[in-house]
């Protein structure tokens, strides 16, 4: 399953047919962005698609979870889906669909060495629909599948369960990193006031936020970034700036049902 407006690497096919015959029974590939160095916005979903569809599952798959489903370069056994239809029809029936697979036995299997690039729009404006749908879409997927995933990840001690009910119900990292920025200037304040009393605490929210830079700049060693990609974190407080605003002007819309060009 390869979007319209993607290209492809190569060696795709026949990395998905190695792994096919090795067993898999579903394959995501990498889901990348193709350069545009001119638009900013461009560049800041080329570093979230690096960190989110490379680093992260890279690393679910070392420690033996599910690399999920990304929508674009995935690959199925053709005896899974006569056993498990594809049965997802949201705006994000490829999260959805990727948990009813783990929920039936069926981890996605990450295939790094295949890769999918992807057409961004250029100006942020436009990238507005697609983001809502990303953003608000994970709610009704959260609603239906966080108690099953849980439930099942007790009741089975299934750690790909509980990694998924994880990765599912924890808030964008951008959002966190910028809630830790917005505390840790307050304590900035508080700690000039009173020296004394919330120095401990300055000191613990600046550690969470180096820590938070660690974690990106690891993500981006691990993917081999390119320079720019450590240049686009330059915009990412434009960017929580964006997602802020974009969360007012959509937030009283509800969870969007239908997919818009």
């Amino acid at each position: 399953v390869i979007d319209a407006d993607s290209t492809t690497s190569p060696n795709f096919l026949r990395v998905m047919d190695a792994h096919l015959r090795d067993g898999a029974q579903a394959i995501q590939s990498s889901d990348m962005v193709a350069r545009n160095a001119a638009a900013w916005s461009s560049e800041i979903t080329r570093l979230g698609f690096v960190l989110y569809n490379f680093a992260r599952p890279l690393g679910r798959s070392v420690l033996g979870g599910s690399a999920g489903l990304r929508g674009n370069g995935m690959c199925f056994n053709a005896q899974l889906l006569r056993r498990m239809p594809w049965n997802a029809f949201g705006v994000t029936e490829d999260l959805a669909y990727g948990l009813n697979l783990l929920l039936g036995g069926v981890k996605v299997r990450f295939a790094p060495d295949a890769l999918v690039l992807a057409t961004m729009p250029a100006v942020a404006a436009n990238a507005e629909t697609q983001r809502v749908r990303w953003e608000q879409g994970r709610m009704p997927v959260k609603r239906s599948y966080g108690r099953k995933l849980l439930a099942g990840a007790i009741r089975n001690f299934s750690f790909p369960l509980l990694d998924s009910w994880i990765d599912l119900m924890t808030p964008p990292f951008v959002s966190l990193m910028a809630l830790n920025a917005i505390v840790l200037c307050l304590h900035v304040v508080l700690w000039i006031a009173a020296p004394g009393l919330f120095s401990g605490y300055l000191l613990a929210w600046g550690i969470v936020l180096s820590l938070g830079l660690v974690h990106v700049i690891a993500g981006l060693a691990s993917a081999r970034a390119d320079a720019r990609l450590y240049l686009a974190l330059l915009h990412v407080p434009r960017y929580a700036l964006w997602k802020l605003l974009l969360r007012r002007k959509h937030r009283s819309s509800g969870s969007p049902e239908e997919w818009i060009r």
